[in-house]
C-alpha cells in the first residue's frame, strides 16, 4: 500500500488506485518577496526567477516542467533538493522561489507565503495504490476508506 502523488495515467495502470484528492501546486517566496503582494500571478510571471526545485525524474518536476511549458517559459533552476523541508528553508534564506503544493507550507509561517498559479494552475492528483494481483485485506480496505475521510475533512 502506498501514496504516489502526480503519477501519470500509465503508471497508475499498473496498480489498483483510488484518488484520495487534488492538490493545487503553488509558487512559495519569502515574506518580503514583491511576488508575496499579490494572492495569484500568471506562471509565465516566474521565467526571471531562480527557481530551488525537487528532484529531476519525479512526478511533481515533471508536472511543474509542463506547466512551465505551457505558460511559454523554462525554469530557471539554481539547485534541486529531495525534500520539501529543505526547499523551504532555501526559499526562507531568500536563496530562490519553489512551486510546491500549498500543503508544503504547513501551518501559517510567517517567513514565507504560498502565492496561487495562473494560466495555467498547475495540479496533482494523489492517489492510494496497491498491487491489482492481490486482494486487500479488510484493514487495508478500511485504511483507504478512513484515509478518503480524513482528506475530504
Amino acid at each position: 500500500l502506498g501514496l504516489i502523488a502526480g503519477a501519470p495515467a500509465q503508471v497508475l495502470g499498473e496498480l489498483e488506485a483510488r484518488r484520495l484528492c487534488s492538490e493545487e501546486l503553488v509558487a512559495i517566496v519569502r515574506h518580503d518577496d514583491p511576488l508575496a503582494r499579490p494572492r495569484s500571478i500568471p506562471l509565465r510571471k516566474l521565467a526571471r526567477r531562480g527557481f530551488v526545485m525537487v528532484l529531476q525524474g519525479t512526478f511533481t518536476n515533471g508536472l511543474i516542467v509542463e506547466a512551465c511549458r505551457k505558460a511559454g517559459c523554462v525554469p530557471k533552476v539554481l539547485r534541486r533538493l529531495e525534500s520539501g523541508e529543505a526547499i523551504r528553508e532555501v526559499v526562507r534564506a531568500g536563496l530562490g522561489i519553489t512551486i510546491l503544493p500549498a500543503g508544503y507550507l504547513g501551518m501559517r509561517d510567517p517567513s514565507l507565503r504560498a502565492v496561487r498559479l495562473t494560466q495555467p494552475t498547475p495540479k496533482r492528483d494523489v492517489h492510494v495504490a496497491w498491487d491489482q494481483r492481490s486482494e486487500p485485506s479488510a484493514a487495508t480496505r478500511a485504511f483507504v476508506e478512513e484515509l478518503k475521510r480524513a482528506v475530504q475533512g
